[in-house]
């Protein structure tokens, strides 16, 4: 197989998210990323798409060689211990024996293209992003998103990358196919860079021993560039599985944080071009969470902590209030108290109180036996039934372009649909009234609109999609990361339930939830807020 032809029989969905920085315990915010993404790989399989998702932790990130110091280890035993715990169709550790290979051997077809040579360095570094920084990028003297740490100048000598090289192929590339990088507010930020000249970058250090061993030159180590970026080749691959590389890449979409789309959509694609490899089909850039306006991080002290959010909602519901209440493609400010609020409204509220109606009355009218839906055909029946295909409709067309926050509300534009056919067709008083064959129509209509919702639910909330397949009586053709199944096409088509189908019994798919009487260091409501009820404190039972 050549170089070029890898990727043109390429099978499968294959999705990466930017490898991260090594901690004991990421906060909300950076695991924002990675929820969105597995909501993504979660969808896929569900289309019936062999997917294959990649995450990571760049343990050869500058700081951790002191932070291993600190706590009287060596870097090794402190990166396993933070590793233990992710779990993904493959977690890269750049550690790992294959990934170690893949960023020798893309230093050495840089090497052998002519684009690595050897320069000093000087300059403003940032330990908090690994990234050295120039005097226009400072603000008061301190890199924008870790305000709080001290620069380091530093000058020594290195390897760089020639980047510049490649300023004619970039210019092309973007002309060609501008949706390489989305969204297109983030990619004009990189066509600005691009317009100012590409500057060539330096892709070794010196003076440690933590890292991969530069390729000729033993005094110096890769330098994060060519050992993190690399990572999303070896994911699929590369070098050591040729078969696997062509089933695998190009990657379908890197999501990745907008503050490092220089790295991906400039510095990526020219070591690719460098490398003789085909260039990933799109790079997408997230936005952050913010509270009043400023970007969260650990070092401001303004984080939301998982576990606090995972005692207030549970994880799906934690999945499902990050990605309603932030837009994938832009920043969003948020509060505990606006996520509790959101959580109630939807999830607690109007979903939860259609699925609970629904089984609930099933029971008490049909004894749970309900007819098969193509037996409902009044109009209030079939006006509901071209909702919800316009509603799918629009669900996809977000989801295909990773506005998740659109697709949920469509889904909860569903629920409002099947709660307002429910309070217009009344059977509670059908069924006071004897009209027995009415009854089982509208039921089964609802049981209908909440076995769609279930499917579109599950890429957001898989636990709780599966908990109402069980109530419905109906269970997931699929397996707990959505693969398996014969696809959303045929899932979401009205009416492919079976002919007819036994409810379970009625269970809260989501509790009600209330911030606890202090609130919260995020919780900025008013007390006199009327959106605000604080008269339970705690987690619901």
């Amino acid at each position: 197989m050549t170089r070029e032809a890898a990727g043109a029989t390429k099978a499968g969905y294959y999705l990466t998210t930017a490898i991260f920085y090594p901690t004991a315990s990421p906060a909300l915010h950076s695991l924002f990323e990675a929820v969105g993404a597995d909501a993504l790989a979660r969808y896929q399989r569900l289309l019936g798409n062999e997917t294959r998702f990649l995450t990571g932790m760049d343990e050869h990130s500058a700081q951790v060689e002191p932070l291993a110091r600190q706590h009287g280890t060596d870097p090794s035993s402190l990166v396993d211990e933070w590793a233990a715990s992710w779990r993904y169709d493959r977690f890269i550790r750049t550690t790992d024996g294959d990934h170690v290979e893949a960023s020798l051997e893309m230093v050495r077809r840089a090497q052998a293209a002519g684009d690595i040579y050897k320069g000093t360095y000087s300059g403003w570094y940032c330990p908090g992003d690994n990234e050295f920084k120039t005097e226009s990028q400072l603000v008061d003297g301190h890199c924008p998103d870790h305000p709080t740490l001290e620069l380091q100048w530093l000058e020594e000598e290195n390897y760089f990358f020639r980047l510049s090289r490649y300023q004619e192929a970039l210019e092309r590339l973007y002309a060609e196919n501008p949706s390489f990088c989305e969204p297109e507010h983030f990619r004009n930020e990189v066509l600005a860079w691009l317009r100012e000249g590409l500057r060539d970058f330096s892709v070794s250090r010196a003076g440690t021993a933590w890292g991969i061993p530069f390729p000729g030159d033993p005094d110096h180590r890769i330098y994060v560039w060519f050992d993190a970026l690399t990572n999303y080749v070896t994911g699929a691959g590369f070098p050591g599985d040729p078969g696997a590389f062509e089933r695998w890449w190009p990657a379908d979409v890197h999501v990745i944080g907008k503050n490092i789309t220089r790295f991906h959509c400039l510095y990526w694609p020219a070591m690719l071009m460098s490398a003789g490899l085909p260039l990933p089909r799109q790079v997408f850039a997230h936005g952050f969470m913010t509270f009043r306006g400023e970007k969260m991080s650990k070092t401001r002290g303004n984080v939301i902590r998982p576990e606090d959010a995972v005692a207030l909602f549970g994880v799906d519901g934690t999945r499902y209030v990050v990605l309603r209440e932030i837009p994938f493609d832009r920043d969003a400010d948020i509060t505990l108290g606006g996520l509790v609020r959101r959580y109630n409204a939807d999830l607690a509220n109007d979903l939860g109180n259609l699925v609970n109606r629904t089984v609930s009355m099933s029971a008490r009218y049909t004894d749970g036996a309900l007819p098969a839906v193509s037996s409902a055909g009044a109009p209030a029946d079939l006006e509901l039934r071209a909702t919800a295909e316009r509603i799918i409709a629009d669900y996809h067309t977000a989801m295909g372009s990773l506005q998740f926050d659109e697709a949920l509300v469509a889904l909860m534009a569903l629920a409002g649909a099947g709660n307002g056919y429910a309070e217009s067709q009344a059977p509670w008083n059908l069924n006071r009234q004897r009209e027995t064959e009415r009854v089982g129509q509208v039921l089964s209509v609802m049981a209908e609109t909440c076995r769609l919702l279930g499917h579109l639910l599950a890429p957001f909330t898989p636990a709780s999609a599966a908990r109402l397949a069980e109530q419905l009586g109906v269970p997931a053709p699929y397996d707990a990361r959505g693969a398996g199944g014969p696809g959303l096409a045929t899932l979401l088509a009205w009416g492919s339930g079976p002919e007819g189908w036994h409810t379970g019994a009625a269970q809260p798919l989501f509790p009600r939830t209330e911030l606890p009487e202090e609130g919260g260091s995020l919780d900025d409501t008013p007390p006199d807020d009327p959106m605000r009820d604080t008269a339970s404190p705690g987690v619901a039972s």
